[in-house]
């Protein structure tokens, strides 16, 4: 019999089967159990597709050996498969061989592997394993009609409420196992007694695929009214770990990476905190004093921080003050976000390096990972031997479109030329649109922020809008998100010979002031090649005058490193500025302190780079240039806020911190970081300029493997 409630499990038979039912029609089987299920009625398998070969009336699709067909016409093979087609159809299985003109057109599957997989389909412990995830993996988009439950009692209906309650009681018995808390009569309790509750979700690997259920003891921080101190938690920036990830890749380092196990769980609690038992173990006149950093308590998160830093420092590490994520001694770096770390050292100091992960697992419980595959849903691809390495989000991409059920659509570009109107007054938008455009930039702004600067000028342009959105603004959402799925596979390559770094031939103006006229022609007297430092660090600063509907302009900042990009911004200006040169000045001082912080990081992780290189940023103004470095410039602004900047500007570049140069508008870096580019230029920019390369054959390779 087969068990209506299991429906959803049909399509995990035909991909389980895969190879062996790719040539059986049993469409026409599945939506006969669909049916089945739409009625409320059980339904059972046919007796020939059940039953071994050669028992019963019928011979089924082994009957005929695929040797004898051979030498058939094709057109009477065709007709075989018609009238094969034809008949499923009509009875909802395979005819009879006695019953077709020519041999049946199907090749034998493995010995009785059809039959015996049917058979377990229609068995009720198949069902059990699919629940389980463990025999069938499931993946993240079979299980969207069943999210996971919101609290203890909506597991008792869940469809994997078996699954969950099991994940429960293996939470509570590791939780009282680690100590994390103590009995105590509710008599003792000091002050306010808070909540525990159940949060539950699906644990999927970096694929999508279901891992197993998870159920976390969390406490009720939210009840706690009374002061707890400070609670900020550093956290690695995105800039940092892609510096990071181009420096291993062009220096060929080892990247090691490791999960603590209950990261808050290893830090003690320095106050005394009562709690309830949690739903499912409550003990009349008893609570529960809890111990450890246990998770929802606002100072977990800085307790767990302090407790790791610490034990870095015992090992011999310190802190790298630009970036407090980043611990560093002369032979060894780590770098972590919250309970994951990656250690990168030589490899001639794997010997080194294996001592040091042993003195971390005999402090905490540590997960041996291996080489840097993951980060924060970031998919790393190494090619070792040509010192290269890649970034990028497919799974998060996928992940989104199935969320948002956006698969159709085929799209070269994030968004069209034309801009986007605001709301017109008078008209206002639904809640419901407004959930939705919301939720879809907060997505495209995560991408973006990570791994996709080719659509931050799009995510910035639309965040413009979250709160009176249009039918129109919704609709390039959703164009941007198919273009993401579209270059699921558009990675950031680092590293590399220095020939691959930038295609584009670029110039510096190194003397603008000496060059031509007035009017900002752009002859220079004295030039030279940029791709003799753009090979190490290349930084631009562009801007986009009065293009926004407040007059306000828009800035594009971006940064690489050994051929990648490690810092990029495309954001609104927060002053009107009242000339292309104050707008692109202000994107210049922007882009001059964001390079000042990463090349204080570079230098306190010990890297050097010759020349220049760190501390040059282009601009396509010859004006905005003059205003940085000539003693006397011929143009001056009346703006108080611009004329501050300046004279930042000014100091920094006589400090010789920053140096200003001048460069071809057609040879703007960040030029699709003010503006929506035409299809032809946008694929060159994000090809030439950017270096995003398509990696789904590499994908395709790790995945074979």
């Amino acid at each position: 019999m087969y068990d209506p409630e299991d429906v959803d499990s049909t399509h995990l038979m035909v991909r389980e089967l895969g190879p062996i039912l790719q040539d059986y029609d049993i469409q026409p089987l599945l939506e006969d159990v669909e049916d089945a299920v739409y009625e409320g009625v059980p339904f059972e398998l046919p007796s020939d597709l059940v039953d071994e070969p050669g028992q019963g009336s019928g011979q089924g699709p082994s009957a005929q050996d695929p040797s004898d067909l051979e030498g058939q016409p094709e057109g009477e093979i065709e007709a075989v498969e018609e009238s094969v087609q034809d008949a499923v159809q009509e009875k909802g299985k395979a005819p009879e061989v006695e019953d077709l003109q020519v041999g049946y057109p199907f090749p034998t599957p493995p010995e009785s592997s059809f039959h015996a997989l049917i058979q377990a389909f229609a068995m009720p412990s198949f069902h059990a394993e699919v629940r389980k995830g463990v025999t069938y993996k499931l993946h993240r988009s079979q299980l969207q009609d069943y999210p996971p439950p919101k609290n203890f009692k909506a597991v008792q209906s869940h469809r994997f409420g078996p699954q969950f309650l099991e994940a429960i009681e293996t939470e509570y018995s590791n939780q009282a196992r680690l100590k994390v808390f103590r009995e105590v009569p509710e008599a003792e309790a000091e002050g306010r007694i808070l909540d525990l509750m159940w949060v539950f979700d699906y644990k999927y690997s970096e694929e999508g695929f279901l891992e197993r259920f998870k159920a976390r003891l969390v406490v009720r921080g939210d009840q706690m009214w009374w002061g707890h101190g400070d609670t900020y938690a550093a956290t690695l920036a995105s800039k940092s770990f892609r510096l990071l990830l181009a420096i291993i890749a062009f220096f060929d380092l080892e990247a090691e990476q490791l999960d603590v196990v209950s990261a808050f769980l290893h830090s003690d609690l320095k106050e005394k905190v009562y709690a309830r038992h949690p739903p499912g173990f409550y003990r009349h006149g008893r609570c529960l004093l809890i111990l450890r950093a246990l998770y929802g308590l606002p100072q977990s998160p800085r307790l767990w921080y302090h407790t790791f830093v610490e034990m870095l420092e015992s090992l011999g590490l310190k802190r790298v003050p630009e970036e407090p994520c980043i611990m560093a001694n002369d032979w060894l770096l780590v770098f972590f976000f919250v309970d994951d770390a990656v250690m990168i050292y030589r490899p001639e100091d794997r010997a080194r390096a294996q001592a040091f992960k042993e003195a971390l697992m005999a402090r905490f419980k540590i997960k041996e990972i291996g080489p840097l595959k993951w980060f924060l849903g970031m998919r790393v691809i190494r090619d070792r031997s040509a010192h290269k390495a890649w970034l990028c989000q497919d799974s998060y991409i996928e992940e989104l479109v199935h969320r948002y059920r956006l698969l159709n659509g085929v799209f070269t570009t994030p968004r069209a030329v034309e801009d986007l109107k605001p709301l017109p007054e008078g008209e206002e938008p639904s809640e419901a649109l407004i959930k939705k455009y919301q939720q879809r930039v907060g997505s495209l702004t995560y991408l973006a922020e990570r791994t996709r600067v080719d659509i931050a000028e799009t995510a910035g342009k639309l965040a413009q809008f979250l709160t009176r959105p249009s039918p129109q603004h919704l609709s390039t959402a959703n164009r941007a998100l198919r273009y993401a799925y579209n270059t699921r596979y558009l990675a950031i390559e680092y590293g590399g010979h220095v020939s691959d770094f930038i295609r584009q031939v670029l110039t510096l103006d190194e003397n603008p002031s000496e060059s031509a006229s007035a009017g900002g022609s752009s002859q220079a007297t004295s030039r030279t090649s940029l791709s003799d430092l753009s090979a190490y660090m290349l930084n631009a600063a562009d801007a986009s005058h009065a293009n926004n509907a407040d007059r306000r302009s828009t800035q594009g900042i971006l940064m690489q490193l050994f051929g990648g990009p490690i810092f990029w911004k495309s954001v609104k200006q927060a002053t009107v500025a009242t000339s292309t040169t104050e707008a692109e000045l202000l994107a210049v001082a922007s882009g001059s302190k964001e390079l000042l912080a990463v090349e204080r990081l570079i230098h306190q992780i010990g890297l050097q780079i010759p020349g220049d290189a760190t501390h040059s940023i282009t601009c396509d103004n010859l004006q905005t240039v003059r205003l940085v470095r000539d003693e006397s410039p011929k143009v001056s602004t009346r703006l108080r806020h611009v004329d501050i900047q300046q004279h930042w500007l000014r100091e920094a570049y006589q400090l010789k911190q920053i140096n200003a140069v001048w460069v071809e508008s057609a040879s703007m870096a960040a030029d699709g970081l003010t503006k929506p580019l035409p299809p032809q230029r946008f694929v060159q920019w994000v090809q030439d300029v950017l270096n995003m390369k398509d990696v789904s054959g590499e994908v395709a390779g790790l995945e074979e493997r």
